[in-house]
């Protein structure tokens, strides 16, 4: 059972991956985070046949062995991959990375290191969770701001930063209409 866990773990930042990341840019990394779980994957195999990266002893006790750092390894590169791609997305959307994503990988590599210095204490499944919660109601939150056809801000997105701005603003509007005839004619670019 423990094998399945640790053949899993890496799927789980590779699919968030798939889903933010525009087309072009998953294309450049999906090589990356199917090297990495192509490499777990055959390395928990062989930990099924012999202790390479844990062992469980008779009485059910788990122990990781010289290459139990091996796990992590793979572990923090797809969580690196996914950083990497939501920093693509959400600079390009945004146009600035958000201290709310920067800290929730700062927090599971922090439960990485724990778990690595610290081998007793295995808070880094309660991190990972928690943290992908947290990414994951960031990204909905994220992705509510921007216009699906356009890849641009949206109206709520507009409305939020204008609730924010604390000093005297001129903002100037233009409504072009029937802009839709140039829209299907040159494309919405």
């Amino acid at each position: 059972m423990k094998i399945s866990e640790f053949i899993v773990t890496p799927f789980i930042p590779a699919i968030f991956a798939k889903i933010i990341s525009s087309k072009v840019f998953w294309n450049k990394i999906r090589v990356h985070f199917g090297t990495v779980i192509v490499l777990n994957t055959i390395a928990q195999i062989i930990t099924f046949f012999k202790p390479l990266m844990f062992r469980i002893s008779d009485e059910a006790i788990y122990s990781r062995t010289k290459f139990g750092f091996m796990y992590l390894v793979f572990l923090t590169i797809s969580i690196i991959l996914l950083g990497v791609s939501s920093k693509n997305t959400f600079i390009q959307r945004t146009e600035k990375l958000s201290i709310t994503l920067l800290s929730i990988f700062l927090f599971i590599a922090s439960s990485v290191v724990i778990r690595i210095y610290m081998p007793q204490y295995n808070a880094d499944w309660l991190c990972i969770t928690f943290c992908y919660f947290i990414f994951i109601l960031y990204f909905n939150n994220k992705y509510l701001s921007i216009d699906s056809t356009t890849s641009l801000l949206n109206r709520k997105a507009f409305d939020t930063k204008m609730e924010k701005i604390n000093y005297t603003t001129a903002i100037i509007i233009i409504d072009a209409n029937e802009f839709k005839t140039i829209n299907d004619n040159y494309g919405h670019r």
